[in-house]
């Protein structure tokens, strides 16, 4: 986890674990746009905000499950 101003933001293995989904699965999800990501050096890193964010607008997967 790294601290960008007021910002956090995690790198994909911190991000997996957090998530509890495999980095590919991540990758997959970045690559597509599902999640909004930044390179920073060689590791790709992922906001707080832009992970509020997939679970907001994709809240209609959740509620299709229950």
């Amino acid at each position: 986890m790294i601290e960008i101003g007021n910002r956090i933001a995690y790198d994909l293995r911190e991000l997996s674990q957090k998530l509890q989904l495999s980095e590919r699965t991540i990758r997959k999800y970045i690559n597509s746009g599902k999640i909004q990501a930044f390179k920073l050096g060689l590791k790709y890193y992922v906001t707080q905000e832009a992970i509020d964010q997939y679970f907001d607008t994709s809240s209609w997967e959740w509620d299709s499950l229950k």
